[in-house]
């Protein structure tokens, strides 16, 4: 009976070491594993909560806050990169494609003497996969931190924005030298504390491969409802649509479009040239609709952007297709601020001008 006593003991004793010693050696990836589980119930509910709240009318007027710029612009260029060069804490860059030899230059000097600069990119752009390397490799030799990303929520990170100290750069465009030169792209240079903030917290989630989800009503992620409020621009829409997008192949989006039309909503939709021949049955059905199409080819057309009554503006990463909705990480700006729309207005009208 004793001896039994004494293995049981053992045993027993044996056991809590075993668990003890499991415990203290795993410990750390038990408890990241608790927190990743956490994390993702919760970005789980935010984005339910997301989905359910957004309303156009609870979109925030930035007023002085916001500044538009558009491309081909080689001043621009020289400005974002004086930009860079006078940054005093951070410049933080979330980038698709990134080959413009000047900004690389300009953050490898910021690092140098000291700010906190920090690249997230895409490590494998459709149909490019070794496009950004050379970048990557140049920042990672000089000892700027630099990462590709590594996504758990979308398929490509397309998102094209960068922090410099106390604002933010949200782009249609790359950072290439072509989207300065020779591109039509739309940038947003904005002050405002909230979008500064939200997008300053997005970019250290996705730079650390965390989930992450924005509730602020003028700032729009995908992919995952990307599609719901794009649905909701052009249902509540009741006069007239602007949009320059570069092609189409979206059928579902498609449909909502003509639908828009048909039911008497003025519709002006500027397109790329090659968009005549890559999009040609999407064309016809458009012009058959009624909707106005133009062909834009210099400056070659790149911009990504929706004007709703002269009201609501969307200016976003986002492309007319179905993996940009659905499986891509997109950035986008809401903005219903007069003087933001007027000078998109203008340039908008512009353009028609020289295309028809």
């Amino acid at each position: 009976m004793k001896q039994f006593l004494r293995t049981y003991v053992y045993w027993i004793l044996f056991i809590i070491v075993f668990f003890w010693v499991i415990t203290y050696l795993f410990w750390e990836e038990f408890t990241e594993f608790q927190k990743t589980q956490a994390e993702k119930q919760e970005y789980q509910k935010t984005l339910t909560e997301s989905k359910n709240i957004f309303q156009h009318k609870d979109i925030v007027e930035l007023w002085d806050d916001v500044i538009l710029h558009s491309t081909p612009d080689l001043v621009f260029l020289e400005k974002l990169v004086n930009y860079i060069d006078s940054a005093e804490e951070r410049v933080w860059l979330e980038v698709y494609i990134f080959t413009e030899k000047r900004i690389l230059e300009a953050l490898i000097r910021a690092s140098n003497r000291g700010v906190d600069v920090k690249v997230l990119l895409e490590n494998n752009p459709y149909m490019a996969p070794y496009l950004n390397n050379k970048h990557y490799t140049a920042l990672k030799d000089t000892g700027v931190s630099v990462k590709w990303s590594d996504p758990l929520n979308y398929a490509l990170n397309h998102s094209k924005f960068m922090i410099v100290d106390e604002r933010v750069f949200v782009s249609t465009w790359n950072y290439s030298y072509s989207s300065f030169n020779s591109n039509r792209d739309i940038f947003l240079e904005v002050f405002h504390q909230e979008i500064v903030w939200e997008l300053g917290r997005l970019f250290l989630h996705d730079y650390r491969h965390e989930p992450f989800w924005v509730l602020h009503p003028n700032i729009v992620l995908s992919p995952d409802n990307s599609r719901q409020k794009i649905e909701s621009l052009f249902l509540g829409a009741n006069e007239k649509i602007d949009m320059y997008f570069p092609y189409m192949s979206d059928e579902a989006l498609l449909d909502l479009v003509i639908d828009t039309a048909e039911r008497g909503v003025e519709i002006h939709f500027i397109l790329w040239e090659d968009a005549r021949e890559n999009s040609h049955n999407e064309i016809i059905r458009l012009i058959n609709a009624w909707v106005n199409i133009y062909f834009m080819r210099r400056p070659k057309l790149h911009a990504k952007t929706i004007l709703m009554d002269d009201k609501i503006l969307y200016i976003w990463s986002i492309n007319f297709s179905f993996h940009s909705m659905n499986s891509n990480r997109e950035v986008w700006l809401l903005l219903k601020d007069t003087g933001i729309i007027t000078e998109f207005q203008k340039l908008f009208k512009k353009d028609i001008s020289l295309l028809k």
